[in-house]
């Protein structure tokens, strides 16, 4: 089975390819924020590279989100195109999932944060049992000191942007419970979620093209304003 996966949703555009079971090839670009410029671009590169025409690939996969609305966007738009020219399936991986997968042997439960702006960050918990990813905390856009509450007395270990940007508070509240990754590792990255894409996958839990939707955890900021006003002339 061919599958490539691709995630748009933060400052990382990037674009992963598997083959029975391994990853064969990753491109990825952090640089100004221009998604929806380089990602064809890209993904022209890594199929010739591969020898691979877009019919070829057995199934598409992307991240869903959360993130950047319009790189979520971006993302899902370009599978779903992808996937319907060629008839094929799709998987959608959550982004907090796969930033867990740069930590399979963290400390405590693997807490991703991704900065999601106004003071709010795009969080959840997820404890690896094996190989397997757990739910511990439900994905939810939230204050930073709404999510670490929910840690109360547990180890865990931080990955994402939100991470990074959040460090000192996190420290200063959690002291020697809290853990960090090295500043190479809890990057988003299409290889992370191609590996689940792909376990998915094999286990026959692929979709149809035109269930594949961005997953946001809050209204677009454009809604959310002119719900205040509405609430405010009310």
């Amino acid at each position: 089975m061919k599958l490539i996966c691709m995630d748009t949703s933060a400052q990382v555009a990037s674009l992963a390819a598997m083959e029975d079971g391994a990853l064969v090839a990753e491109r990825w670009q952090l640089y100004r924020k221009n998604h929806s410029k380089i990602l064809l671009p890209m993904l022209e590169d890594m199929l010739g590279m591969l020898g691979w025409a877009p019919r070829d690939v057995d199934v598409w996969s992307a991240i869903t989100g959360p993130g950047s609305f319009t790189g979520v966007r971006i993302g899902v738009t370009t599978a779903r195109a992808l996937a319907h020219a060629w008839d094929k399936p799709v998987v959608g991986i959550s982004a907090l999932e796969a930033l867990c997968m740069d930590a399979p042997q963290a400390p405590g439960w693997v807490a991703p944060l991704m900065d999601a702006r106004r003071n709010q960050v795009y969080a959840a918990a997820y404890a690896f049992e094996g190989d397997a990813l757990c739910p511990c905390i439900a994905p939810a856009a939230c204050a930073l000191e709404e999510m670490l509450a929910k840690l109360a007395d547990r180890d865990a270990t931080f990955v994402g942007d939100g991470a990074c940007l959040h460090r000192e508070a996190i420290a200063q509240a959690m002291g020697a419970r809290a853990h960090f990754l090295p500043a190479h590792l809890g990057v988003q990255r299409a290889s992370a979620a191609a590996v689940l894409a792909y376990a998915r996958a094999s286990a026959g839990e692929t979709a149809h093209y035109n269930t594949l939707l961005p997953l946001y955890l809050r209204a677009p900021q454009a809604e959310r304003e002119y719900a205040k006003r509405r609430a405010q002339g009310e």
